[in-house]
């Protein structure tokens, strides 16, 4: 992943391994049975590739950034407003029984976080990374709905795909970050 500082693509590497974790996190808690193994090592993947962020980090240390306060107190103001409307929409989505839109509207939430980050960091590979997660966010329901017909339970599967299609896309970014 192109960034103009080294140690700026290493963090890039532990926020996407850190989300993708959650996001596997996420998925696990709505499969049951031996399918609950993918997510288990999507987690584990992204405990290490966040490791290896870390270490990259450290080693990279001396190098230039483009990380500085100011940057740190609007990452930080853009990540509670964020979070804060994401926390309200979601409320509101489960309070009117719409829960099957919440792995959507966090999914969507999580992209113009990357869109935030890419700017913030100046890694641009983060907005193409933004692309496909706004690519899986649609495609997670027609997969969804294919999965629901061939679950012998017939259980909703929108939460387990959206999660691991998230998962598997900001995993695998944070591998090429450190690549």
């Amino acid at each position: 992943m192109s960034a103009e500082h080294a140690r700026d693509a290493a963090i890039a590497a532990i926020v996407l391994a850190g989300l993708g974790g959650l996001w596997f996190a996420w998925s696990q808690r709505h499969i049951r049975g031996l399918w609950m193994l993918g997510p288990i090592v999507g987690v584990v993947s992204a405990v290490v590739t966040a490791v290896s962020g870390g270490l990259e980090v450290i080693e990279t240390w001396d190098t230039g950034t483009a990380v500085d306060g100011g940057t740190i107190g609007l990452y930080a103001v853009a990540f509670g407003l964020q979070a804060a409307i994401t926390r309200l929409i979601t409320g509101a989505l489960a309070a009117r029984d719409l829960t099957r839109l919440v792995p959507a509207t966090v999914a969507l939430s999580m992209t113009i976080h990357l869109v935030v980050l890419a700017e913030l960091l100046g890694v641009h590979d983060l907005y193409l990374v933004a692309l496909i997660c706004l690519a899986a966010i649609v495609l997670a329901w027609p997969i969804a709905a294919v999965a629901r017909l061939m679950s012998p339970s017939g259980a909703p599967m929108i939460h387990p795909t959206t999660g691991i299609l998230m998962g598997v896309i900001l995993l695998g970014a944070a591998a090429r970050a450190l690549a």
